[in-house]
């Protein structure tokens, strides 16, 4: 840890070193940490729309839901029809425990056109269509969203993405 504030005082304008302190930082389970890296690259590259999706999921990981829907929401006016970013926004939006910050209804919403984007072709699209789906009591939607990710990720050899997809089965049972 201390090497890594060494690095980055050493390299403060470093937009790289940055990043990837605070990816390193999310994958030592240190998402505090993640943040501020990330929110210092961000200041440095205010428009890298990669630095913004890993800080909301920072702020995520780091228990400020809100502050990852924000950051979600600004990047989604700057680019509107990213699918990317909807499906992430939807998936925090449907999963957040924190009421104030849940939203089925939009999560729906942000889901399905994310998924038209896609011809809904994408499995981690689709899961998340499921999720939202379930969110808002449309079960058996939910489990045909699911059926047709299980479909995709076999058929496109992702055999671990369409196996933790079967274990979510059981949520969707009608």
């Amino acid at each position: 840890r201390k090497a890594f504030a060494e690095a980055a005082r050493a390299k403060a304008n470093d937009i790289n070193l940055l990043n990837a302190l605070g990816k390193a930082h999310l994958q030592i389970e240190q998402p505090g940490e993640a943040v501020i890296y990330l929110q210092q690259a961000q200041a440095l590259a205010p428009e890298n729309l990669t630095i913004a999706l890993t800080l909301a999921l920072a702020h995520e990981k780091a228990g400020n839901p809100s502050a990852a829907v924000a950051e979600y929401r600004r990047r989604l006016q700057s680019h509107p029809d990213s699918a990317n970013i909807k499906n992430n926004l939807a998936y925090l939006l449907a999963t957040c425990s924190d009421p104030a910050v849940r939203d089925p209804e939009e999560a729906l919403a942000l889901a399905t056109q994310a998924n038209a984007a896609a011809n809904s072709s994408n499995p981690g699209l689709l899961d998340t269509l499921a999720t939202a789906q379930a969110e808002t009591g449309a079960l058996s939607e939910a489990l045909t969203s699911l059926q047709r990710a299980i479909k995709i990720a076999q058929a496109t050899g992702k055999t671990k993405l369409a196996q933790e997809l079967r274990n979510k089965r059981g949520n969707y049972a009608t």
